[in-house]
């Protein structure tokens, strides 16, 4: 049985990898929504909240901020 997250990464890498092929480099763009009904106008504070817990978008501008900006390839992590 998948769960719904483990379907959300391997269709999430599938995407990365078809999107990868042939342009050099991935750029993500994180989007957050500010209501689940496309209300215009409306805003919920606690949906948006949650969602940046969920993209740990304050994480990485933590770690961005006390000087780890990029993410080092896997074997210069192994290497240091």
């Amino acid at each position: 049985m998948r769960t719904c997250s483990s379907t959300f990464r391997a269709t999430s890498l599938e995407i990365l990898k078809n999107l990868a092929i042939g342009n050099g480099g991935t750029h993500f763009i994180r989007c957050i929504r500010s209501d689940l009904e496309d209300t215009p106008r409306c805003f919920y504070r606690e949906i948006v909240k949650q969602q940046i817990r969920a993209l740990a978008v304050l994480d990485t501008a933590k770690a961005r901020r006390h000087g780890y900006p990029y993410r080092i390839p896997f074997q210069e992590f192994l290497r240091r």
